[in-house]
């Protein structure tokens, strides 16, 4: 009968600390990694907002220019003392362009600013 083998001897405490630093560098890249997945998600989420203002831009200028046009028929309508049904009308178009430019908002035209 061959002699019982010897108990394992007990662990080092070089051998404690080895696992213990090894489990440190394991947490440290997993937090590591999913930083550069958010870092990534946030580059991504910045681009798609850049694209979406690229597209907002020329369409908000197409509006301000639509209403300083129609800003600048009311004054020349009232400077001439145009008929009053005219100028009611350019001034609807110009609420209704305001509206438009600004949604969600509610705006009524300024009769001091537009037609004293």
């Amino acid at each position: 009968m061959p002699p019982p083998s010897p108990a394992p001897p007990p662990p080092s405490s070089l051998a404690v600390e080895l696992a213990a630093v090894r489990a440190e560098r394991v947490e440290t890249y997993e937090r590591l990694t999913r930083a550069l997945e958010r870092q990534n998600q946030l580059h991504e989420a910045a681009g798609n907002s850049t694209k979406l203002v690229m597209v907002l831009l020329p369409m908000l200028g197409k509006l301000e220019r639509r209403i300083t046009d129609l800003t600048c028929e009311a004054d020349q309508l009232r400077a001439a003392q145009a008929d009053p049904a005219a100028l009611a009308g350019t001034q609807q178009q110009l609420t209704r362009r305001c509206r438009s430019a600004h949604p969600g908002e509610a705006r009524r035209p300024r009769n001091d600013v537009y037609f004293p």
